[in-house]
């Protein structure tokens, strides 16, 4: 990728939306659209249920991988487990396949007291 610099469109008719400029910028990034990273935070506790949405929540969408944290290790490895019912049900959540798989992390515990 080779950076250009700014250059002001030289009329309004070469001028381009916001929203599809940030959509070009967040492709280049890897990232899901807006829309389903949305959905995806939006519909979390519907999907995998209070339970788990209680211990886990998402954290990333980036190039197909959702990134998801636990905060104890019985919870991560239940998501483990679930990892491919989960994607599933997120993308038919989501009308979008834009999840191919599930990565598991443990939160950090909050060292401030």
């Amino acid at each position: 990728m080779t950076w250009e610099p700014y250059r002001p469109p030289r009329s309004e008719d070469d001028a381009t939306p916001i929203a599809a400029s940030l959509a070009k910028v967040i492709r280049k990034l890897g990232a899901a659209s807006p829309k389903t990273t949305a959905s995806v935070f939006e519909q979390w506790e519907s999907v995998v249920g209070p339970a788990i949405a209680g211990h886990v929540e998402p954290q990333s969408l980036v190039d197909g991988v959702l990134v998801v944290a636990a905060d104890h290790p019985q919870w991560a490895n239940q998501i483990k487990w679930m990892a491919n019912q989960l994607v599933d049900r997120l993308n038919e959540a989501t009308n979008a396949q834009e999840i191919q798989r599930l990565e598991v992390r443990l939160k950090r515990p909050n060292s401030a007291k």
